[in-house]
């Protein structure tokens, strides 16, 4: 009996000195994850959700990466990093011709030396992907875009992969637990970089509608961004609308919440998936089902993207106010999320901080 009571008090110790060792390792280990294009806003919107425990990783150091070419004057706010140690920027020559997107080419060992320092990555929001890189024409509706483009469809397609060129082998194949989480653009771009295409503009691809008046006629779930800004002189009015979302089951963002809610989420773009990329699946669409509004690699379990934005302070800031259309009321926090998708948005930061902590 003392030798059974002897054993089992040996393994408990051993059991709790592994836990206090992983918790130690856990708050011991130094994370760096990399934001490409760290403009103001998205250093501003990281800062907010790191600083308000939205984004809770510890010893967490963010890498800005921009490129040095860029008409965005990034060295602008280096300040900003002296205000927030954790960030530093980091600037590159990223050149790279529209035909080497998809092999080996001149930013290809740079962006090899970031992946390898890293333990994800991180694309935001941003203009219109040139639609030559998806071999398509470029429609009067699209936006104008920046040669940035390049180089982030290039570093995602090195990363990941893709149907132009099945014989390159992906980085993630050393590390195929990093993260990668796109935003907008960035889920756009996590498509088109393993393959895929895009619509060009939703309204009048999807619902065959081209004049701002017809849309905001749609019903709310079917609007992907606020179309009274064109129609309308009040400069209060966002750009940005907000909207439901389905969630598939099995699926990533089936973990941040159930999936017969329907979280309402903020939404600002005109352009969506068409045909998906090598090894991406939907996760998430629009209420009627017509636009993808979330992604995940079928092959690397912490690769996903969202259509809408996250990352937004309306969506936790309770003293913040908009108004969404001329005669609309002014909104807070409160009265334009319900309780269940103000939990989807915490949720959905702490499902990204557990990501990285030690297995």
């Amino acid at each position: 009996m003392k030798n059974k009571l002897f054993i089992i008090a040996l393994l408990l110790g051993i059991y709790i000195l592994i836990i206090n060792e992983k918790t130690y390792a856990n708050k011991t280990k130094e994370t760096t994850i990399i934001l490409v294009n760290p403009t103001f806003g998205n250093m501003e919107k990281l800062t907010f959700l790191i600083e308000s425990n939205y984004i809770n990783i510890f010893n967490l150091k963010i890498i800005g990466v921009y490129n040095t070419s860029s008409t965005y004057d990034f060295k602008k706010y280096e300040y900003y990093t002296k205000k927030h140690p954790y960030i530093k920027l980091e600037g590159y020559d990223f050149k790279v011709s529209i035909d080497s997107l998809f092999t080996n080419n001149a930013c290809s060992k740079r962006f090899y030396e970031l992946f390898k320092k890293s333990d994800g990555i991180m694309f935001w929001g941003g203009d219109d992907i040139p639609p030559q890189i998806y071999k398509s024409k470029t429609k009067t509706l699209t936006n104008e875009f920046t040669e940035d483009h390049l180089y982030e469809i290039s570093f995602l397609f090195h990363l990941l992969g893709g149907k132009q060129n099945i014989d390159f082998k992906p980085f993630l194949e050393e590390k195929p637990n990093y993260a990668i989480l796109g935003i907008c653009l960035g889920m756009q771009s996590i498509n088109v970089a393993t393959g895929g295409t895009l619509y060009q503009d939703i309204p009048s691809e999807i619902y065959g509608l081209e004049c701002n008046e017809d849309i905001v006629k749609l019903a709310n779930d079917n609007i992907h961004r606020n179309y009274w800004k064109g129609i309308s002189y009040d400069d209060t009015i966002p750009n940005y609308c907000f909207h439901k979302i389905a969630i598939l089951p099995k699926t990533i963002i089936s973990n941040i919440t159930e999936v017969n809610i329907k979280p309402i989420v903020l939404s600002y773009h005109h352009q969506s998936i068409n045909v998906l990329g090598t090894n991406i699946r939907i996760s998430a669409t629009s209420t009627d089902g017509k636009v993808v509004e979330s992604i995940e690699h079928n092959k690397y379990k912490n690769v996903y993207g969202v259509q809408f934005h996250p990352e937004y302070s309306i969506l936790y800031d309770k003293l913040e106010t908009i108004k969404l259309w001329p005669t609309d009321k002014v909104k807070t926090n409160k009265e334009l999320l319900d309780d269940q998708s103000q939990l989807f948005y915490k949720n959905f930061w702490n499902y990204f901080s557990k990501i990285f902590l030690t297995e």
